[in-house]
């Protein structure tokens, strides 16, 4: 019988089982998967942070990883001075924004803060090093399994997810960091916050589906051991030396500067880095040499202007040319 498609009668096609398209999809990243079971049973007690080199890394074929939720607008968001490093966080009317994907197959890992590591020079600050070398800036986007509680997610190995940006000296300010950094200064005590006019998590946190690393390590918080799971982008932003002094602006509970908040490299040990998804599989390059360009543009008052020059009389402030 020959079958008329019509909007009362649409094609008909064949019904595929839900768990035989998932077997299918399952089969395509077996061997990736696999790969990183086994480095889970015996990395997932090694300390972190690691040096980062992609001629030791373990290429694996995964899911994209994928971000929701992120261009959504908060309703509120706010700046921490935490006495040891710069917070950011927010609220947002519904659904907080997550990931999915990649080594995390459909588990949800829901945002909870954004932090950053930095040092005393241009010639320090990242916790993580590419190739034995430090960058001025580290960012560690914070997420935790949905279902888990704070308390739950830092015992567990599956709890805690750090999405990392390293951070490269530009000529050019970082026009995103700019709307939290011309804040420090309302947040310069320790224990003290301030409210920012809200704006989207993905100017900053700019989503990565491809080519990043992952490990398991774990970090010492309080003398209690937490077990991370570690997502480094191999793209690097950019911040200009006017803006990283301004960091050094901030003060511990001692009123001291905080002028550096960087945890020492630790061995790598037998740990495995995974090279997910590579765009280059043949590079001899650990970060990606293209830095991340950030849409939007540096608007300036003349009282920032001058606070930009006290920092960096040398640099322009419009165009952040020598």
């Amino acid at each position: 019988m020959e079958i008329q498609i019509t909007e009362e009668n649409p094609t008909v096609c064949p019904k595929v089982k839900s768990d035989e398209l998932l077997s299918e999809f399952e089969d395509a990243y077996v061997e990736g998967f696999e790969a990183l079971r086994k480095g889970k049973e015996s990395d997932s007690s090694l300390p972190s942070p690691i040096n980062l080199n992609v001629s030791d890394a373990i290429k694996v074929k995964l899911p994209n990883l994928k971000w929701h939720k992120y261009d959504v607008i908060p309703r509120k968001m706010k700046v921490t001075n935490s006495g040891r490093t710069v917070i950011l966080s927010a609220k947002w009317d519904e659904e907080f924004p997550y990931i999915t994907g990649g080594p995390f197959r459909h588990e949800k890992y829901v945002l909870s803060d954004i932090h950053f590591h930095w040092g005393k020079t241009a010639n320090e600050g990242s916790e993580h090093l590419a190739e034995g070398l430090q960058r001025p800036l580290e960012m560690h986007v914070m997420h935790t399994k949905k279902g888990y509680t704070l308390r739950e997610a830092v015992e567990k190995v599956d709890g805690t997810v750090i999405v990392v940006y390293l951070f490269e000296i530009s000529f050019h300010h970082n026009p995103v960091l700019q709307r939290i950094l011309l804040n420090l200064e309302n947040i310069r005590q320790s224990g003290t916050d301030y409210h920012l006019p809200p704006f989207e998590i993905s100017r900053l946190v700019i989503p990565f589906e491809e080519d990043f690393y992952f490990y398991w390590g774990t970090v010492t918080s309080k003398e209690e051991v937490c077990p991370m799971m570690w997502v480094i982008n191999r793209k690097q932003g950019s911040i200009s030396n006017a803006q990283l002094k301004l960091f050094h602006r901030l003060l511990d509970p001692s009123l001291r500067s905080i002028s550096r908040n960087w945890r020492p490299v630790r061995s790598k040990e037998k740990r495995n880095l995974f090279y997910v998804n590579p765009l280059a599989p043949n590079t001899l390059q650990t970060m990606d040499p293209r830095p991340i360009l950030y849409q939007e543009k540096v608007h300036y008052t003349s009282a920032v202007s001058v606070e930009l020059e006290t920092h960096a009389p040398r640099e322009s402030i419009v165009s952040g040319s020598p």
